[in-house]
């Protein structure tokens, strides 16, 4: 008796699809490079031309952030190679931001660097390139955790310059040399606190709670976190078992009848 064939599952059909996904990756990527690149020199001299090689660096940048969105609702169910790329394609992404972010705010505060556009372009062709650079899926828990600093980093460095910016536009007059030094200085100072916030205060936290409760984190921290910790490769059993724990300790730091 003829038998019939039974349909491809479903987890077949990614890696069917993969060879054509990487040309396509790729091809993007090549596009993307391309138009940063001819934009890079339509704007060489200045112009019309320089305002229309900042349209097309963004939009590569627009498609570029609506491409990590997309990578990311497809890959994060299924962490994996590809997971691990897009993860390395969006830390591209956030330090290339943060070169623009920083030359632009030199350019307009000090006239440096002179060719804006030039470096923006490049700093999106090394972007590009990160989008189809093989990443093994090890390399995926080293940078998921500089991943998050990297975009606190370009958004508090995009808030610090927009805010600087909007003052020295506010002043209805371009700023003296004198006042140029300083607003730079500021903006260091600014940025360099920005940075030190965050581990600043984890470790204050960590000394009051040494203070407080004898130990570096505080009882209830693992009750609040129990949900983010359960996505985590840590044992059921593990995690349950310190659960006990920390309700046994909180009971017992409760309040005596």
């Amino acid at each position: 008796m003829a038998t019939t064939a039974e349909p491809a599952s479903p987890a077949a059909l990614p890696h069917r699809s993969a060879p054509l996904g990487h040309a396509l990756r790729v091809a993007l990527a090549a596009l993307a490079a391309a138009a940063a690149i001819g934009a890079a020199v339509v704007g060489w001299h200045g112009g019309a031309g320089s305002q229309f090689g900042w349209l097309v660096l963004v939009l590569v940048w627009l498609t570029g952030a609506v491409a990590i969105t997309t990578a990311r609702a497809r890959t994060h169910a299924r962490p994996g190679t590809a997971h691990a790329r897009t993860l390395a394609f969006a830390l591209a992404t956030a330090l290339a931001a943060e070169v623009v972010i920083v030359a632009s705010a030199l350019h307009l505060l000090l006239g440096w660097p002179p060719r804006l556009l030039q470096i923006a372009a490049a700093v999106t062709v090394a972007a590009a390139a990160a989008a189809v650079i093989p990443v093994p899926k090890r390399f995926e828990t080293r940078i998921a955790p500089l991943l998050v600093p990297a975009i606190s980093v370009v958004g508090l460095s995009a808030l610090v310059a927009g805010v600087y910016l909007l003052v020295v536009v506010g002043l209805g007059r371009p700023p003296t040399r004198e006042q140029r030094t300083l607003l730079v200085l500021s903006i260091i100072a600014a940025g360099i606190s920005a940075l030190l916030y965050a581990p600043t205060e984890r470790r204050l936290n960590d000394f009051a709670n040494r203070l407080v409760h004898g130990e570096r984190h505080a009882p209830d921290e693992l009750v609040r976190t129990f949900g983010a910790r359960l996505s985590r490769a840590v044992p059921l059993d593990e995690l349950l078992l310190q659960l006990v724990r920390v309700l046994t300790r909180l009971q017992s730091l409760g309040p005596q009848k």
